[in-house]
Parts: C-alpha cells; sequence; structure tokens
C-alpha cells in the first residue's frame, strides 16, 4: 500500500504540475487511492507498471453520454464493495485520450476494460444494461472473476522475474544470450526492481549480445531507483553508466 500511496502522490503532482502550466485552478486529487481521474497519457503509463494491483479503467464521457452518467452513479457502490480487494479504479475521458482508446480498440461508452500492466484481460464490458440500469451483484461479480485471472497473471509475472533473478545471480553466460536478454527484459518490464538493476548493468557492460547503451543504462537504472531498489538509489545513474565515481 506505501509503494502505491507514493505512485498516486507522483500521479497527483504531475497533475497539479500541469494544472499550474496552464493556468487553471481545478481539483487534481482523487477521491481516494481507488478513484483516479487520469490527466495525462504519460501519469496512465506510470500507473500501469505497477503490477501489485490489478486495474480496472473505465472509458467514460459523461458530458454527453447518458449510460456514461448512470454508470458513474452506480460505480461508487461497487467500489465499496470491493475497497478490500487490491483493485485500483481509473476514469479516462475518451474525448481527451483517443490514442488511450484507439491502443485498446475502444468503440462505445461506457466502456469498462480490466488491465494487467499494459495488457486487457478479456473484452471491455458494459455495466449498463439495455434497460438503463445497473446490476450491481452481477457488475461485482464479473469484476471478482476477471481480478482473479489477473492475480493469477501476476503470479506468473512474478515467477518470470524470479526466473530471470536466478539467471543474472548465477553470473554464467548461457549458450542462447538472446533467450536470457528477452527473459531479463521481460522481467524488468514486468516492474521488478532488481532486474531493472541487472538490465541496466547488461547495457553498462555491453554483455548477453548487446551493445553499450548510456541511454538505456539510465533508463534502468532509474526505473530501478523509482521502485525503492537499494543499489540503484546509492548511486548517480549518469555516473554508474559512465562508469565513474557513482555514489550519491
Amino acid at each position: 500500500m506505501l509503494r502505491f500511496f507514493s505512485l498516486v502522490c507522483v500521479l497527483v503532482f504531475m497533475s497539479v504540475s500541469a494544472s499550474q502550466a496552464a493556468g487553471q485552478k481545478q481539483s487534481v486529487v482523487p477521491a481516494s487511492l481507488f478513484d483516479i481521474d487520469v490527466k495525462s497519457e504519460k501519469a496512465f503509463s506510470m500507473l500501469l507498471q505497477n503490477r501489485n494491483y490489478t486495474v480496472i479503467v473505465g472509458f467514460l464521457n459523461l458530458k454527453t453520454c447518458k449510460p456514461c452518467q448512470t454508470a458513474n452513479v452506480f460505480m461508487p457502490k461497487i467500489r465499496r464493495r470491493l475497497q478490500k480487494k487490491d483493485i485500483v479504479f481509473v476514469h479516462l475521458d475518451v474525448r481527451k485520450f483517443p490514442k488511450i482508446v484507439e491502443k485498446y480498440k475502444i468503440t462505445r461508452t461506457p466502456s469498462y476494460l480490466v488491465l494487467v500492466g499494459e495488457k486487457p484481460l478479456g473484452k471491455p464490458f458494459n455495466p449498463v444494461q439495455r434497460d438503463g440500469t445497473v446490476n450491481v451483484k452481477n457488475v461485482i461479480n464479473h469484476v471478482t472473476k476477471l481480478h482473479g485471472l489477473a492475480k493469477k497473471y501476476r503470479k506468473l509475472d512474478a515467477l518470470q522475474a524470479h526466473k530471470a533473478y536466478e539467471l543474472m545471480s548465477a553470473n554464467v553466460k548461457l549458450k542462447d544470450d538472446a533467450a536470457i536478454l528477452k527473459t531479463m527484459t521481460q522481467a524488468a518490464n514486468y516492474n521488478h526492481p532488481l532486474s531493472q538493476f541487472l538490465l541496466a548493468q547488461v547495457y553498462k557492460g555491453g554483455v548477453y549480445g548487446t551493445k553499450k547503451d548510456l541511454g538505456k543504462c539510465m533508463y534502468w537504472m532509474m526505473r530501478a531507483a523509482n521502485n525503492n531498489e537499494i543499489e540503484a538509489r546509492s548511486v548517480d545513474p549518469v555516473a554508474y553508466c559512465k562508469g565513474k565515481k557513482a555514489k550519491k
């Protein structure tokens, strides 16, 4: 929970900065940690990097879509019933983020989509029935079922990260460099801090079939540091990747 709270603080800070830059005065603090309004594509991408939670994205147009307004009335009740589960509800205005809408092939509103990382789990669903009502019990059952599947996928992610860690920590050069690089990259993308730090070392040294890459080394170092990896936090990423004295 502490890690997720820190992430939310970052998202809120980014939103505040954007609002100040635009000279706008608006509320950017979410109603709760489990009720987040997307303010930018970058903030949305950062949120999806946290794989400790199941993310449910609501694609809405509250200005002109009456079913969206209906869904928005009932969703707080649904969220309260699910608040003990590691589920995050995200609100996304389809008018402001056409690229995200296109990416997930959203063709109507309201649509809710369960994501594991950036990958959708199942098809988008509409909680509003044809008669204009919302069957709260059915929606909760549907979300709970998808959440259970998401937890299994997240467990597989953890196993993948552990496998990558074992390969790298063994410090042995496998015959198939491409395979270990792929495994390590997958683990790092799954937001495994140690794998991110080790991948930075890969690009620093140009091992496992890679070339030395300062940009990628710095990128993975900063990702690892942001995820509280001890070694990554203790050094300056630029100096480290350049091979200079790096201790802060």
